[in-house]
This record gives structure tokens, sequence and C-alpha cells, in this order.
């Protein structure tokens, strides 16, 4: 006699199916916590810390458009001087002689850029730097100055630092990245380690050239006061050009405006015809310039951006950087990467503003700074949250064979700890 239905014992089936309850569960788990939950973190934090990566420029565009306007005034150029010494030059005028070389730079033997501090008694006019006020001074130079006064402004012009600062000025093209950085750069660092650009030494010898500029004219020597200004209007403008960070174009510009506003001095205390022309230019294009200038590039425009040869180059290098860094904000390209436009954009980019070797290893550094792994960059991270958070993306990043993962938090982590 067979078992009825209701008393066989129960079937595989069934004895199963709390099993794959649990196996569906571990499942879920991991589904959620290490591939779900890890782009819900990234997308928040890429909401909080991505603004920071797009360049915010704010007025220092106008600043360069209008230092654009004093490329007649530069000195002649020396085709003698290859961009690589001029390069080598202004890093000797940048370093200072008791900053410690990192990892990605090159031993720096520092100009002697040390002037004696102004004595008030001699200058009573408040300045930007040490030394004199820029302000009026050649108009005071014009007018006559005292013998301790024109003591002090031999000091300056005795420097051994403007030979130095000439070959800068009249080289052809300076090659700011082959003068400070040893190639090929480390493999595991971020372009967000990279020191940002020194100025301050720049910014005073402008200053001093104000100075030097003023001493020419108090001893009748006009041609060459006028030079010196031309020197730094063209230094200035070579930051502009051949620099690799939005700070190499913003203190261009406020160089070649130091340059500018002693020329003016110079014409007006001299009575050059030059003057009017330079002042028609400068006026003409403050009154079209827009009251309030966009502070940033959307998000949306750094694809035509990177590729615009109307930007500066500086520029156009760190929204190469934000473009490459963009895929970190979507989850599509989180895994599968940039999309093939990105791609032909930054290649477009790189074919127009790199010239040297040294170029093409900043750009190709930036342009690669969530594509490889960067543990230096991990390392500047102190706070035990943000580096637990790390290590816990090292996770999914090694299951699913995508690095990107783990260093879009480590750069977002790094962009935080910096800011």
């Amino acid at each position: 006699m067979s078992a009825s239905p209701d008393d066989r014992p129960a079937s595989a089936s069934g004895r199963s199916s709390p099993r794959r309850k649990r196996v569906a569960s571990l499942i879920t788990v991991f589904v959620v916590g290490f591939v779900i939950l890890p782009l819900v973190i990234v997308g928040v934090i890429a909401h909080s810390v991505g603004p920071a990566m797009v360049p915010v420029y704010a007025s220092t565009m106008t600043k360069v458009r209008r230092a654009e306007l004093m490329r007649p005034y530069v000195v002649t150029r020396d085709p003698s001087i290859t961009p690589m010494a001029a390069g080598e030059a202004l890093y000797a005028l940048r370093a200072r002689p008791d900053a410690s070389v990192r990892p990605a730079l090159r031993p720096a033997t520092p100009a002697a850029v040390t002037f004696p501090p102004a004595d008030k008694a001699l200058f009573s006019e408040s300045s930007p730097w040490p030394g004199p006020s820029p302000t009026h001074l050649i108009d005071a130079a014009h007018k006559g100055l005292t013998r301790p006064q024109l003591d002090y402004l031999a000091s300056i012009s005795a420097n051994p630092v403007w030979p130095v600062y000439a070959t800068v000025a009249r080289a052809p093209r300076v090659d700011i990245a082959g003068g400070e950085y040893k190639t090929p750069l480390p493999d595991d660092l971020s372009p967000y380690e990279l020191p940002i650009p020194p100025f301050v030494r720049t910014k005073e010898i402008a200053y001093a050239s104000v100075s030097r500029a003023a001493l020419f004219l108090a001893n009748g020597r006009a041609p060459q006061a006028d030079t010196a200004l031309r020197e730094t209007i063209a230094t200035g403008l070579h930051l502009i050009d051949d620099g690799n960070t939005m700070i190499d174009d913003l203190i261009g510009a406020v160089i070649v405006g130091i340059g500018r506003a002693g020329l003016e001095e110079l014409y007006g205390a001299t009575g050059n015809p030059e003057l009017a022309r330079l002042k028609a230019s400068t006026d003409a294009f403050d009154k079209a310039q827009p009251a309030s200038p966009a502070a940033s590039a959307p998000p949306s425009d750094l694809l035509h951006m990177v590729t615009d040869s109307t930007l500066p180059r500086g520029f156009r290098y760190e929204v190469a950087m934000s473009l490459s860094a963009s895929v970190c904000g979507s989850a599509s390209r989180l895994f599968f990467g940039a999309p093939r436009e990105t791609a032909e954009a930054l290649t477009r980019a790189r074919a127009q503003v790199v010239r040297t070797p040294a170029e093409g290893e900043l750009f190709d550094l930036s342009t690669h700074v969530v594509d490889r792994a960067r543990p230096a960059a991990a390392k500047q991270v102190n706070a035990l949250g943000p580096r637990l958070m790390m290590a816990y993306m090292r996770i999914p990043a090694f299951l699913l064979h995508n690095s990107r993962i783990s260093n879009c938090m480590a750069m977002y982590m790094l962009i935080g700890a910096m800011s």
C-alpha cells in the first residue's frame, strides 16, 4: 500500500529552499556592499567634492586677456636661447634656497634674488613688497631723487639676478616643465601632489624691475629704463604662454600688469606719445568687459574648452585634468571609462599644447589621474575615516578589476584633505 502524498518526507527541493535563501541573501549583501554601495558613496562624495575639480577662473581670464594687449611691448627675442635654458633660468628665479626638493622636482640652484629692504625714511609710500612702492617711483625719479635714494636703487640694480631675468625674457619660448621636473615622473605620482608653482620671488623681481627702471631714468638712461620694463612684460607673457597651471596664467598677468604700469609712468614722465596708444587700447578693453565675469567653467563646457586654442595653456592643462577625472561622477563612466569623445578631445588637446617631453609627461599625468594606482596620493590622507573608506573601496576595485573605483575615492579624499 503506497503512502499518501501528505505522509511523504520533504522533497529535496523543499529541504534546499532555506539554503537557497541564504545564498541569495549573501549574494544580495555582496552586490549591495561591494557594487551598489561603493557607487553610491562615490556619487555622494562626487557631489560635494566634485566642484573643486572644475577650474574656477573668476577674473583670471580677464586679466590674461588684458595682458595680451602688451605683446607689442616685449623685448626682442634671442633665438640662441633654448627653451630648456630659459626653463632652467626661470626655475632658478622661482626656487627658494630653503625649499625642500620634492621627488618630482629637479635640484634647484636658486638665483640671488634677495633685495635689501627699503628704509621707510627713504620711501614713505606703502609698498606691496619689501622694496619701495612701484607707484609714482618712476615719476619721482624723473623729478629728482636724493643721493640715499639713488644709492638704494643702485643696490637693487647691481643684483646679479638681472642677467638670469633677461634670459627668460628674451627666450623665444620657455620649457617651464623641463626646467622644474625630473622625467620620467614617478608612476605613483598624483597631479594633486605637484607643488603649486612659487610666485613670491617672481613678483618681487617684477617690482624690483620698476626700481631698476627708476634708477636708469634718474641717471638719464630712459632707453634702458624702457628695456627693463619690457623684460618684465615679456617674462609675464612667458608664464601665460608656456605655463602649465592656472597659477602661471594668473601670476603672468599680474607681472605684465606691473610692467605695464611702470611703462605708462615712464612714458608719461618722458612725454612719449606711445602713452596715448597704450592707454587707449587698455581703456577700450576695460570698457568692453562684463561687470560680473563667469566664475568657473560649467562641467558641460570642459570638452570644448580643452581643445580651444584661444584659451591659456595652463588653464587647458587643468581642464584636461578635470575632464579626465569626470569619470568619477558617473556610474557608467566609473565602470566603462571615459566615452570616446572625451578620449578624442584629450588626444587633440595633447597635440596642441605639448611641445617638449616634460610637458607631455605633465599632460599624461593629468589625463591619467584615475586610470592608474596612486598609492603616494593616499599616503597624504592621515584621518582614520578617509583611510578606512579608501581601504574599503579597494575590495570592489579588486573584485571587479576596476582600479577607477578605488582611485576615484583616493582622489576625492586627497582633494578633501587639501581643501
